[in-house]
């Protein structure tokens, strides 16, 4: 079976329920539905590389070390 077919479901039902969301969002979904889990990394090396996901723009985020921007995905069907 091919690595994070589990972890690709639970973002395309995600993202099909939600519409669009960006990735901190996105990984802690998928982490919190998922025994096993998934790190950074490994989430937008899937989002990236998913013919039916396609990043959209980038949102800046404030936190407790200052701000950052996210990726925002969203599923493109018609791929």
């Amino acid at each position: 079976m091919p690595k994070y077919t589990r972890v690709k479901k639970l973002i395309l039902m995600y993202l099909i329920e939600n519409g669009s969301a960006n990735t901190r969002k996105i990984y802690e979904y998928v982490n919190e539905m998922s025994k096993t889990g998934i790190t950074t990394r490994a989430l937008v090396n899937v989002l990236s590389k998913h013919l039916e996901i396609e990043k959209v723009n980038q949102e800046r985020v404030k936190g407790n070390t200052g701000s950052y921007e996210l990726c925002v995905w969203k599923y493109n069907g018609d791929s």
